[in-house]
């Protein structure tokens, strides 16, 4: 409690001496009470406030190095979606690595000569069929279909229940979910880019 504080009670106390009885009684005990809710704060006292654990949950983006401020917005959405379908943050962490991969996170990104679209590059043989041109490049319309084909993955489900690491989860994002060309090859490298830039991989 600071001096200022303590002096200001002591003032107070002292203008209740010259109240007796019951009356006196009651009036202190109303003031202290009046003290303890509006003056007297944790940091006063020197306690810390205590904050439960539920109430700060570290995002999956928050952990990944090296975005820039573009890509960190599509990765949040990318987070936000995939926390909606239930997943947690190291398959999120996998998913926003292969799009970084596929399309540098770039929801307009188009390739294969048009077949592959937005930013998990959906293509309209694969992942994206019978998905409007439109829909391919919203990250959230992608990020919906991506779940779906997570959840119908039994090995990526299973990777997923067994706690395998983000490198891992991120090899198996490439080969079961986007399965570009020569796949093995690339999950390797996106394995050692999750490897470089997720934090406590």
């Amino acid at each position: 409690m600071s001096l200022q504080l303590k002096h200001y009670l002591f003032l107070c106390q002292q203008s209740l001496t010259s109240t007796s009885g019951a009356i006196k009684g009651t009036a202190n005990r109303l003031f202290f009470i009046w003290a303890a809710i509006y003056l007297v704060t944790p940091a006063q006292i020197g306690v810390e406030p205590e904050i439960p654990q539920e109430a700060y949950v570290p995002l999956a983006v928050d952990e990944i190095n090296d975005l820039t401020v573009s890509q960190e917005e599509v990765a949040r959405e990318i987070e936000r979606v995939l926390r909606e379908e239930g997943f947690e943050k190291p398959e999120i962490q996998a998913a926003i690595i292969n799009g970084l991969a596929e399309s540098d996170l770039d929801p307009s990104a188009v390739g294969d000569h048009g077949n592959s679209r937005g930013v998990f590059q959906l293509n309209k043989n694969g992942l994206g069929n019978k998905m409007k041109r439109e829909d391919m490049h919203d990250v959230e319309i992608a990020t919906r279909r991506v779940a779906i084909a997570m959840r119908k993955s039994d090995s990526m489900m299973r990777e997923i229940d067994r706690g395998a690491s983000v490198e891992q989860l991120t090899a198996t994002f490439c080969v079961h979910i986007m399965r570009p060309s020569n796949k093995m090859r690339k999950a390797k490298i996106r394995a050692e880019s999750a490897r470089k830039m997720v934090v406590n991989t």
